[in-house]
């Protein structure tokens, strides 16, 4: 058992560092004042680089392909490829956007960063359909806010809702969808669905 507790902390050290990573921005965004806020900007780009090199270092799965945490969650290197390329895009949109003078100054744009970034770096490791669709949904939310962050911009306001509108649909029929899924194969685990499809 804690062999096993070990390893699942192990496949998750991205996302335990990303959460740690979102407290420490909360905290920053309260404490400091909104004219000195592009700073979070290079702390977030330069955190989000440590997190990579961390999990790097210490989270790769090699070879091995594993479930972790129920099932829930599939260690493997193809998906920790695309939780390293989802860390190293977010930490160069916080890069690029702290020297943007319309969004730099919204303390919050980084956090709501990192907090899709946690999305995608669970959905890249999904095994199963209600984690999917969890990790789905961290990822869009603050993406919905996001896409308004420059409320003097119109389009950027109007792109906002319009993601937001877009999204509450796609979200409603994707449920759909799985539910439908799990009607059919009696069960919300992907590679289970995909063995009971090949045998249709």
């Amino acid at each position: 058992m804690p062999g096993d507790l070990s390893q699942s902390l192990r496949a998750l050290l991205p996302e335990i560092c990303l959460v740690a990573l979102i407290l420490v921005l909360l905290v920053l965004a309260m404490v400091r004042r909104a004219g000195n806020s592009r700073f979070l900007g290079w702390f977030t780009a330069v955190a989000l680089t440590v997190v990579a090199a961390v999990a790097v270092l210490f989270s790769n799965p090699g070879s091995e392909i594993q479930t972790v945490w129920g099932g829930m969650l599939r260690f493997d290197a193809q998906g920790f490829l695309f939780r390293m390329l989802f860390l190293a895009g977010a930490a160069l949109t916080a890069l690029f956007t702290c020297t943007d003078d319309s969004i730099a100054p919204k303390q919050e744009f980084y956090l709501l960063l990192t907090v899709s970034t946690l999305g995608m770096s669970l959905m890249a490791s999904a095994s199963d359909l209600l984690m999917l669709f969890l990790a789905i949904e961290t990822t869009s939310f603050p993406l919905y806010i996001m896409a308004g962050a420059k409320l003097k911009d119109e389009r950027s306001t109007e792109a906002g809702i319009k993601y937001f509108l877009f999204g509450a649909t796609n979200s409603a029929l994707m449920l759909y969808g799985f539910s439908m899924l799990y009607g059919f194969s009696g069960t919300t685990r992907l590679y289970q669905v995909w063995d009971l499809s090949q045998k249709a």
